[in-house]
């Protein structure tokens, strides 16, 4: 029949199978979800014993690499020293070079290698009140520095120096 035919009515019905959706699909579980109400609870629940129960296991005498940086001991006061004078020793070329080119960003960005590399070593095994103020110092250093304010800067920076060379690391105390 064409469209101009008289005898068209115009709208022809559609096939049932057009007309009507699909009935729905039963949704699927996951097999660890439970149907009941409060399943969400009971989840919950589990998850919470199998991390209790994971962290009452005995560790491994052959830890994997990834465990083995948590493992590490704390340092002595004299090894932390070493190793903070160390840090400050490799990055005191680049503060020094940001003095020279007036360059406040840059010499945040040492400040900020300082404070990285040095929380780093952990807490030493004494005076860990006093290795959290430096940092503190140095980081808020860096920040003011890196913000172009250069007078609180260089408070911090003098309260850094001063924190450093009461713990006894010299070369920290002198940047």
């Amino acid at each position: 029949m064409a469209i101009d035919d008289p005898g068209w009515g115009g709208f022809t019905s559609l096939p049932d199978y057009a007309r009507d959706p699909p009935p729905p699909t039963p949704r699927t579980r996951p097999p660890w979800v439970v149907p009941v109400a409060g399943g969400g609870a009971v989840l919950v629940l589990v998850i919470i014993l199998v991390a209790v129960l994971a962290g009452g296991s005995k560790p491994s005498p052959h830890p994997s690499p990834n465990v083995v940086s948590t493992l590490a001991t704390q340092l002595t006061p004299p090894a932390f020293i070493a190793r903070a004078d160390a840090i400050c020793t490799s990055v005191g070329p680049q503060l020094a070079a940001a003095v020279n080119a007036d360059n406040p960003q840059a010499f945040a960005i040492g400040l900020q290698s300082i404070f990285t590399q040095t929380r780093a070593l952990g807490d030493p095994t004494q005076g860990a009140d006093n290795i959290h103020a430096y940092l503190a110092a140095v980081a808020n250093a860096a920040s003011a520095y890196n913000q172009g304010q250069r007078a609180t800067g260089s408070q911090f920076a003098n309260q850094a120096g001063s924190l450093a060379g009461e713990y006894g690391m010299s070369v920290c105390s002198a940047l």
